[in-house]
């Protein structure tokens, strides 16, 4: 079973080299912005302009000579999201564009609370992102929204997550799912696969993901 590594050309093996203007959003946690890092590399390395920008706050990252970073920072250093008149000029130049759609606050598993995400129409792809250290961990130590995660598990906040939960936080329309239209192609990440440990669930997590026909992806992005 692959694992996708920061240095592959992700681009070319998830299928976007026919793709002209992606518009690819992520949310989740775990590595939303190493994918969108990655993602830019690629596109670095093919010489071709695209665009990164987020819908809530991100962190300034480095775009290399062929991207570029819509959005101003604020105060705590965060970039957040351009203006309306920006992005529709950025839509208008067809070419990728990266969206981090989601926050997290540097934890590994989360679910979306009432106004999150925060999905573009314009989007043509979702990837759904849950770093694999949460595993074995308590719903309440390890995740954002820990009482979201609890609703859609059906369990408590004591509840230590296996590759099954990830599975259903990942493929239910209250979990990352959530907000994304069905004309869009939604795909999931799982990430934080940097050694043996926990490659078990996480393949369970891909495994059954893959019964509920979406596409998963055991990645190392760090």
């Amino acid at each position: 079973m692959k694992i996708y590594k920061r240095r592959d050309d992700l681009w070319a093996e998830w299928g976007f080299e026919d793709q002209r203007s992606p518009v690819i959003s992520v949310v989740g946690a775990g590595g939303k912005t190493s994918l969108i890092r990655a993602l830019s590399a690629n596109l670095n390395d093919r010489k071709i302009s695209h665009i990164i920008m987020t819908t809530t706050h991100m962190w300034p990252m480095d775009f290399g000579p062929y991207g570029f970073q819509a959005g101003q920072a604020g105060n705590d250093g965060k970039v957040g999201s351009p203006k309306e008149d920006e992005i529709r000029r950025i839509f208008q130049r067809k070419v990728p564009v990266l969206i981090e759609s989601d926050g997290s606050k540097g934890l590994p598993c989360k679910a979306p609370e009432a106004w999150e995400p925060v999905l573009r129409e314009e989007t043509t792809h979702v990837f759904g992102v849950l770093g694999i250290s949460c595993l074995g961990k308590p719903v309440s130590e390890i995740c954002h929204r820990p009482d979201k995660v609890a609703d859609i598990l059906e369990c408590g906040c004591e509840h230590l997550l296996t590759g099954g939960d990830l599975a259903l936080i990942a493929s239910d329309r209250r979990g990352l799912r959530k907000n994304v239209d069905i004309s869009w192609n939604y795909r999931v990440i799982l990430n934080q696969v940097d050694d043996t440990d926990n490659l078990d669930q996480a393949s369970l997590a891909k495994k059954i993901l893959g019964e509920k026909g979406i596409r998963a992806y055991l990645t190392s992005l760090k």
